[in-house]
């Protein structure tokens, strides 16, 4: 997909091939809300942005070298 095309809300198959992981994590992790997600009808809908930012406030920093 482009980058300047990106939706702005994905599909839960979406966001499982573009960060690697199954549809059932990402299914799991909607169901015990620990993603935020939107819900149209039936269908869920992740957010690009809030995908983004959730993902960055799990960042673990990398461990600092000893001198």
């Amino acid at each position: 997909m482009s980058t300047q095309h990106q939706r702005a809300y994905l599909t839960v198959r979406e966001v499982a091939e573009e960060y690697g992981n199954s549809v059932g994590f990402w299914r799991k992790a909607i169901l015990e809300r620990a993603v935020p997600f939107v819900k149209i009808g039936r269908s869920v809908r992740i957010g690009r942005d809030e995908l983004q930012q959730w993902l960055a406030a799990r960042r673990v920093p990398a461990k600092a070298e000893a001198a």
